[in-house]
């Protein structure tokens, strides 16, 4: 997550919180640091939080009110993007993502979520050129390397998924969607 407003004692602790996967505690956080102070950055924590507990209506209502307080804050753009994938609404997220990719050219997270979307909608080649530009932003992007593994899988490539879902793993020990992915390509090779 990153913003323009200057940060809280309470929002970073938020942000550790998320980073932790520790939502409802950060919400909780949250609320407090938005009682105080409603930054824009505190509601796109939030909306975050939200995203991870799979409620994305609630989150999109946070990050609708970052974006109105700060219409430049490419993370609340990409938060944003997550819900929308996380609703299925594929086209949605191309458009958020791609909204904070304009405000943020080398944020790596909004070439992954729109890489996911488009391999989603059965656009291969262009998931690949956007996770491809997320991996080269940053090369230790372990969902990058899990969501580029599985096009891979759908292309027939299991060799190049086996080689992006071994890396992603290597990375994140405890990805379950990874290691599944991972088994898939290994039965596709006979291995």
């Amino acid at each position: 997550m990153t913003g323009s407003e200057p940060r809280t004692d309470c929002l970073d602790q938020a942000r550790a919180l998320n980073a932790a996967k520790r939502y409802d505690a950060a919400i909780e956080a949250l609320d407090a640091a938005i009682a105080r102070a409603p930054l824009a950055a505190a509601f796109n924590a939030r909306g975050f939080a939200y995203n991870g507990l799979k409620r994305y209506d609630r989150a999109l209502e946070d990050l609708d009110e970052a974006i109105r307080r700060d219409p430049a804050l490419a993370a609340a753009f990409n938060n944003r993007g997550y819900a929308f994938n996380g609703k299925r609404d594929h086209d949605r997220a191309i458009a958020e993502l791609t909204e904070a990719i304009r405000l943020d050219p080398g944020f790596a997270d909004a070439f992954n979520g729109r890489g996911y979307a488009w391999a989603a909608k059965g656009e291969p080649v262009r998931a690949l050129a956007d996770l491809n530009e997320a991996l080269r932003l940053d090369p230790g992007f372990a969902s990058a390397l899990h969501n580029r593994g599985r096009v891979w899988l759908a292309l027939g490539e299991p060799r190049r998924a086996l080689a992006d879902l071994d890396a992603a793993l290597a990375l994140t020990p405890e990805f379950p969607a990874a290691a599944e992915a991972r088994a898939a390509a290994r039965a596709a090779l006979g291995l």
